[in-house]
């Protein structure tokens, strides 16, 4: 009997440690995203840490990481296989190293970290990244400087940028100066993944690169030796269609300042065949602040000339055909930074700049509202502006001849609004000035009882139910009266009954009839109405004013002057005499309706059909 409890229990204790060993392992295995760093130990030499993610048939990875820096410790090893339990492949090395491999199918991957030697024990920090469709990336625009670190010495820093075939890009990076500190690296990436070219220094490095063609490219920043940490600037420049760019005109200096020492500032100008250009710049005095640099670039991005030096210098060039030329001012050690004074002057056909102003009304605009640009102030000493380039500040860049022009932002926002005029010399000037454009709201006191209203502004979510959320359990019912509609005039909404209701959403140009049940106020956002023309159809017509300006009632409906009887409009917060109307012109008395105003409701008699302009 002995033998067999013995038996049993030793059976007992095998399927224990087994279901002991299929916790430990499930618990063991760790999800890991795309860009991210999971900070892990070994601390026992035996032991395995597990990893898993999931890609595509195709999908190339790369997988970092670090360890000990002390050969007696952790040796790292990273073992991959596939969703099978098949080892596609593996890598150790006495610290730290880097695998890439390219995925055979779709499906959950797992990744192995261990102890080559199964001697050592310690910490270690593991990063992936897809290289073909990455994950946890930041877009950068030509003309930017982005400011990052390095945190953990495998960590990539992933950018994005849009391009097209033969844009040629140049890159610039910073990183500490102490050697023991990152050494960066950086990559350039095709839009399928694939590697175009890489670079490294122990602090800052610039790269340049023709690219094949459209789409989106990558660049990583990573430290070379997966072994250090450090902050860094970065920055990115198209050289044959650049952007953030600054007219420049003959005769005319521009002040300015390199704030990070990646940074390009980048000018341009336009020329003609056979013009003579002199460039003079000024930079700081000391040796360790600003190394001017200057580049001129022709109009298809090729490089004519380049000058340095620890602070000022002068550059002529004869320049070979027509357009618009680029003049880059950097710091030639991609190390320090400060202001200079940069002068341009053509000696075949000096010139001196036109001054460049504008105005804009309203000062406050909203979005969708029109806005008036003013540039009449804009002037040319000896000679004609031939040319008024707007850039908007939210992608629409128009170029006229006209000193006045009208835009509207659909979205709210602060805009800078960019002007840039050219004369009859080709001298250019610019000038900005900043815009905010702010979202509509406007607020509708409501009143215990009966209450006439309408939306002046167009909400992002009309549903009465989203509309009205605000007063929700204080109102009761509301009608609308469409004259348009001769089978059934009203339409209504009732929150109590979830079913009969015919009137869904809410409009501007409308008129609403709403019960309220306690004093309440509705505010109200959105956007201007794209159109503020009203059909109006003979008889009683129920109508909202679409505009947030009031304004008397004879301006308001003169577009149908001719065609109406009589106004009337239900003011709930007058409670000796609710109703005020409006009679036709031809009755010069008696009239108590005298402004129109947004938020309220209007109803109109129309002796015949016509369209209310506003």
């Amino acid at each position: 009997m002995s033998y067999q409890i013995n038996r049993w229990i030793l059976v007992l204790g095998v399927i224990i440690t087994a279901i002991v060993s299929v916790i430990g392992v499930a618990q063991a295995v760790t999800p890991l995203e795309y860009g991210e760093t999971i900070s892990g130990s070994i601390d026992i030499s035996t032991e395995i840490d597990t990893y898993t993610f999931f890609a595509d048939s195709n999908d190339t990875v790369i997988i970092r990481i670090d360890g000990p820096s002390d050969h007696n410790a952790l040796n790292t090893e990273i073992r991959l296989y596939a969703p099978n339990g098949t080892l596609l492949t593996s890598q150790w090395n006495y610290n730290n190293l880097e695998m890439q491999h390219t995925l055979p199918e779709n499906g959950e991957y797992i990744i192995s970290v261990l102890d080559y030697n199964i001697e050592y024990t310690g910490s270690y920090n593991l990063f992936i990244q897809r290289l073909n469709n990455p994950s946890n990336t930041t877009p950068i625009g030509f003309g930017e400087t982005v400011s990052d670190s390095i945190d953990t010495s495998p960590e990539i820093d992933t950018y994005t940028f849009s391009a097209d075939s033969n844009d040629t890009v140049t890159i610039r990076i910073d990183g500490p100066s102490a050697h023991n500190a990152l050494n960066t690296e950086i990559r350039l990436y095709a839009p399928n993944g694939t590697l175009l070219t890489s670079q490294w220094n122990y602090n800052n490095l610039e790269m340049q690169h023709t690219l094949p063609e459209n789409g989106e490219y990558i660049i990583s920043v990573l430290d070379y030796n997966i072994e250090y940490t450090g902050s860094y600037n970065l920055f990115i420049q198209r050289l044959n269609n650049p952007s953030n760019t600054t007219p420049i005109g003959f005769g005319e200096t521009v002040s300015d300042s390199i704030d990070t020492s990646p940074e390009i500032d980048t000018y341009t100008f336009y020329a003609d065949s056979n013009d003579t250009v002199t460039i003079r710049i000024d930079g700081p005095s000391a040796h360790n602040a600003l190394n001017t640099e200057i580049r001129l670039y022709a109009p298809n991005g090729t490089l004519l000339a380049s000058q340095w030096n620890y602070n000022n210098l002068e550059m002529q060039n004869t320049l070979p055909e027509n357009g618009e030329y680029i003049i880059s001012v950097l710091d030639y050690n991609i190390e320090y930074t400060g202001s200079y004074n940069l002068f341009i002057q053509r000696f075949n056909n000096p010139g001196s700049a036109p001054f460049a102003n504008f105005t804009y009304l309203p000062k406050n605009p909203v979005v969708n509202q029109v806005i008036i640009f003013n540039a009449t102030a804009s002037y040319d000493p000896n000679g004609n502006i031939i040319n008024y380039k707007w850039d908007f500040g939210d992608g629409n860049i128009t170029s006229t001849t006209e000193k006045i022009i009208t835009h509207s932002y659909t979205l709210e926002g602060d805009y800078d609004v960019s002007l840039a005029i050219t004369d009859n010399s080709s001298t250019t000037n610019s000038t900005t000035r900043y815009a905010q454009v702010v979202p509509i709201g406007i607020t509708i006191d409501l009143y215990t009882g009966w209450n006439l209203i309408s939306l002046p502004l167009m909400p992002g979510e009309n549903s009465i139910a989203s509309v009205l959320s605000l007063i929700n359990g204080n109102y009761s019912i509301i009608w609308e009266y469409n004259a348009s509609n001769t089978s059934d005039h009203w339409k209504k909404y009732d929150p109590s009954v979830p079913f009969g209701n015919d009137l869904i959403n809410m409009e501007p140009g409308k008129g609403y009839w709403i019960l309220m049940t306690s004093d309440d106020t509705l505010p109200i956002s959105g956007t201007v109405p794209e159109s503020t023309d009203f059909v109006l159809k003979t008889g009683w017509n129920l109508i909202g004013y679409n505009s947030l300006d009031s304004q008397p009632v004879a301006e308001a409906i003169s577009s149908i002057s001719s065609n109406y009887s009589i106004i009337w409009t239900y003011n709930a917060s007058d409670t000796t005499d609710h109703w005020k109307k409006y009679d036709h012109p031809s009755v010069p008395f008696g009239n108590d309706l005298i402004i129109v105003e947004p938020g309220k409701g209007y109803w109109i008699m129309m002796t015949s059909d016509d369209i209310l302009e506003t």
